[in-house]
Parts: C-alpha cells; structure tokens; sequence
C-alpha cells in the first residue's frame, strides 16, 4: 500500500470511526450527556486563609577580606604555555606562525 493511501485513509477513517464509537457509547448508557445535568451541583467552599508567616531577619553581611585580590589584574604566569615545549616542538617556538594545519 502506498504511503500517500495510507495516510488518506486514516484522515477519513479515524473521525468517522470516532463518531461511531461516541454514537455507540451514548446509546449503551441510554441518555444524553445534556439530561445528566439538570441537578444542582453543591455549592463551593471557600479555601481557608493562609497562615501568617514571621519575615525572616535580613542576613548578616559578610567580613571583608583582608587580603583581597587586585580585581582585573591578569593572573601570574598567564602568558607563558601550560605544557613546556618539548624537543619536536622546540624548532617551531621560534618560527613566526604560519598556517595552523600544518
């Protein structure tokens, strides 16, 4: 069956099949939806007030420190490489750079 049929089909066939299935429901119970509303539903309770809660005290402030570092400064060190060259690697340090595929 080809793909574009098969979607077709289940399009058309799957609302009519729910129609026959609410159609065949209904007439089992034998009453309308509408009929089972004519009592009056009971009144509703309001909830019950929330209890009162205590504020929480503001939070202590922090201590300063003492020896706080300089904000901004570049770290020491955070220019030179993080592994040292070996000897492969020695010659190219001192080439200018050139291509990174190589």
């Amino acid at each position: 069956m080809n793909y574009r049929v098969f979607a077709l089909l289940t399009l058309v066939a799957a609302p009519l099949l729910a129609i026959v299935a609410d159609s065949m429901a209904s007439s089992r119970h034998g009453h309308d939806g509408a009929a089972g509303q004519t009592q009056a539903l009971p009144a509703v309770q309001p909830p019950a007030p929330a209890p009162k809660v205590k504020p929480e005290p503001a939070p202590q402030p922090l201590p300063a420190l003492s020896a706080a570092p300089a904000f901004g400064q570049p770290i020491p060190g955070a220019g030179e490489p993080m592994l040292p060259l070996g000897d492969a690697n020695a010659q190219d340090a001192s080439d200018p750079p050139q291509n990174a595929s190589r």
